[in-house]
């Protein structure tokens, strides 16, 4: 809730709630600019409200919210695409099967996050699985793009490819079938990676890469993706910290 001491109203605040085993993270626009160094004191939340206000649809959040819950024309298909029990499947048998942000692309200071689950990892070395940025506007398995990336059947990979430079990060476990959250995170010269909201890897180039890239899902080589959603918000290389300055009991 956000509290406006000039007009004496409170105003409910679109938020996002992700749920992480026993954590919460809630996600809400600043209402107004922060300038470095100073504090916004009028954003409050409220726990165990008996008679909550509805909350704000997810549009209210982030730039762009895709539920995959159904087809939608705002996302390209190619191969081997279903949508079922509220997440989209990706079949890497045969063609294998992609989706991508039609007609829509974002550049740098921007962050694209999912949940993907690998149903089945890839079962050679001849072709991968993907998510996260990539090129402009058709399904072409080239430069530039940065990615979560699995080639082989146990590893999945942060990757940075570009005429700015050639980056492959650490190693992480494919962990299939169990989902996790992911991110990218783009800067000019740093992209951050993210799994289950940490930061597990940042790959850094010297010559700065800016160029918009839509948002990519790829399955081949035998693999199967879940993804439940993919969302599309803001970055800040030092992002503006919260903290609990006071705490009250109601009745």
């Amino acid at each position: 809730m956000r509290w406006d001491a000039a007009a004496k109203t409170w105003t409910n605040v679109a938020r996002h709630i992700d749920v992480l085993g026993v954590r919460q993270i809630v996600w809400f626009r600043n209402q107004k600019a922060i300038a470095v160094g100073a504090t916004d004191s009028d954003t409050f939340l409220y726990l165990d409200n008996p008679s909550p206000p509805p909350i704000v649809a997810n549009t209210g959040v982030f730039d762009m919210f895709a539920p995959f819950d159904a087809s939608s024309s705002a996302w390209a298909q190619q191969g081997n695409v279903n949508f079922f029990n509220g997440a989209v499947i990706l079949d890497g048998t045969n063609v294998g099967g992609s989706i991508r942000s039609a007609g829509a692309t974002w550049g740098v200071r921007y962050a694209v996050d999912f949940w993907m689950a690998v149903e089945a990892p890839v079962v050679n070395n001849s072709q991968w699985f993907c998510g996260g940025f990539q090129r402009e506007n058709d399904f072409v398995n080239n430069a530039p793009w940065s990615l979560w990336i699995s080639r082989t059947s146990g590893d999945l990979v942060p990757e940075f490819y570009s005429s700015s430079g050639n980056v492959v990060g650490s190693k992480f476990a494919v962990d299939s079938p169990n989902g996790h959250y992911y991110s990218i995170e783009r800067f000019p010269t740093t992209h951050r990676f993210r799994r289950d909201f940490a930061v597990v890897d940042s790959l850094t180039v010297t010559n700065a890469f800016t160029a918009p890239m839509q948002v990519r899902f790829s399955a081949y080589a035998g693999s199967r993706l879940s993804i439940d959603f993919a969302r599309v918000r803001q970055a800040f290389p030092s992002p503006p910290g919260a903290v609990l300055v006071n705490a009250e009991q109601g009745p």
